[in-house]
């Protein structure tokens, strides 16, 4: 169960680019790691909406395709491949590069026993990510 709807909730977010997840599926407090600020923090879900928005506005045609996935019954964990050309301006107002980029995801989450993710760890490789889109530096969104 956690794990079909940690596949549904991620395709839901990344392909379709439903927002509405987060009000249905997240709880209103969120422990959430950032994998570009490398900070860990809690934020409500309207910061997640914000964060969420401002990745699809620099990479708006991204897709990403789930490979594995696995769960322990409380939390799930997705690996994907993901593309995307970043066209919009990125989360610290860095111009658009118009690159296309190819970067793996794991991302975990945990639920609580409403089944609202209470919990979301991003992983990616945030030093290619930035080789591929030709920057020194993305600073924290």
């Amino acid at each position: 169960r956690v794990l079909g709807k940690a596949v549904n909730r991620f395709n839901k977010l990344i392909n379709q680019k439903d927002n509405s997840v987060f009000d249905r599926e997240y709880a209103e407090k969120v422990w959430v790691s950032c994998p570009f600020t490398k900070q860990v923090s809690i934020e409500t879900r309207a910061e997640l909406k914000r964060m969420h928005k401002a990745f699809l506005t620099a990479f708006p045609d991204v897709q990403c395709r789930i490979y594995s996935a696995f769960s322990d019954g409380l939390s799930a964990m997705t690996h994907s491949v993901c593309s995307a050309t970043n066209t919009g301006p990125l989360w610290d107002g860095t111009k658009a590069t118009g690159k296309k980029v190819l970067f793996e995801l794991l991302v975990v989450t945990t639920l609580d026993k409403e089944d609202r993710v209470v919990k979301r760890e991003t992983m990616l490789d945030s030093e290619d990510l930035k080789r591929q889109l030709g920057l020194k530096d993305i600073g924290p969104h």
